[in-house]
Formats: structure tokens, C-alpha cells, sequence
């Protein structure tokens, strides 16, 4: 089963996608974070059976995931370490 997150009316929703590719199913189901556990997809998957397919519409694509936190370590890049005129870590 592939799952697609998109723009619905009230917020991100899942959407189960044909195997094709080319269709999907709305599920009405809002994207909550932990939308990848097995309760979730089952329930998308519950909820896309009995709605009509309709084409994909890419500009609806969200990214999958939304980062809680994105992290970075600036000496992990040579040029800002040189910058910094540090060695590069381990």
C-alpha cells in the first residue's frame, strides 16, 4: 500500500495511491505525526476503500514527514571548519 500526505481542505490528509500510480484515494483522515504506525495505515486504508479514485495532483503532494528538530554540526563541513580554522572532528 502506498500512502500519500497531501493539502486537503482542513489540513494535510492521507491518501492511499493506486498501484499505478497515477490515481489515488482521499481518506478524509487528517495526517497526524504518527501516521506511519500500523493502527494509522490501517485505518486509511479502511477509510480509501469506499471513495471514488481521482487523479493525482502533484501541486496537493506534501512532503511525507514534517522534521521535529533539524540538527547540523558546522565542522562537520570542511569549509567551516577552515573557516574556523579547526580540525575536522573524527
Amino acid at each position: 500500500m502506498r500512502i500519500a500526505r497531501i493539502s486537503g481542505a482542513q489540513g494535510p490528509e492521507l491518501a492511499v495511491v493506486a498501484a499505478e500510480g497515477e490515481h489515488w484515494r482521499r481518506t478524509g483522515i487528517a495526517a497526524p505525526g504518527d501516521w506511519l504506525s500500523p493502527e494509522a495505515l490501517e485505518k486509511a486504508a479502511l477509510a480509501a476503500a469506499g471513495k471514488e479514485s481521482e487523479p493525482v495532483d502533484p501541486a496537493r503532494l506534501l512532503p511525507p514527514v514534517v522534521p521535529r528538530a533539524i540538527i547540523g554540526v558546522g565542522l562537520n563541513y570542511r569549509a567551516h571548519a577552515a573557516e574556523q580554522g579547526k580540525p575536522l572532528p573524527e
